[in-house]
């Protein structure tokens, strides 16, 4: 029987604004000042990284890709992208892009 899967891709614009508000919608201390990089992490512990300021000065805040992954779904309600909520959803880096991997009817699986 064929599955369906569908694939989201976010870009560094996307997944700023999705880490910045699950950040603050849970209390998550971030850093003073602009973000300078969103970098892309291949580790479970880091899945994200974004800088603040730039120099020796500069504060980072990490996301691992269980808190990625809820960022990513929050972001997807508040911009109108629907998500069912029966699917297992997943993470994983794609380049400099993190691929949000949606598959309905299964069960919730973490990472």
């Amino acid at each position: 029987m064929p599955r369906e899967t569908r694939k989201l891709l976010f870009g560094a614009a996307e997944l700023e604004t999705a880490a910045l508000t699950h950040c603050r919608r849970h209390g998550i201390t971030v850093p003073e000042g602009a973000v300078g990089a969103v970098t892309v992490g291949t580790d479970p512990g880091s899945a994200i990284r974004l800088r603040f300021g730039t120099g020796l000065g500069s504060d980072e805040l990490r996301l691992d890709r269980r808190q990625l992954g809820d960022a990513l779904i929050g972001y997807c309600r508040e911009t109108g992208i629907p998500i069912p909520r029966q699917a297992a959803k997943s993470v994983r880096a794609e380049g400099d892009n993190i691929a949000m991997m949606i598959e309905p009817g299964l069960a919730q699986r973490a990472g």
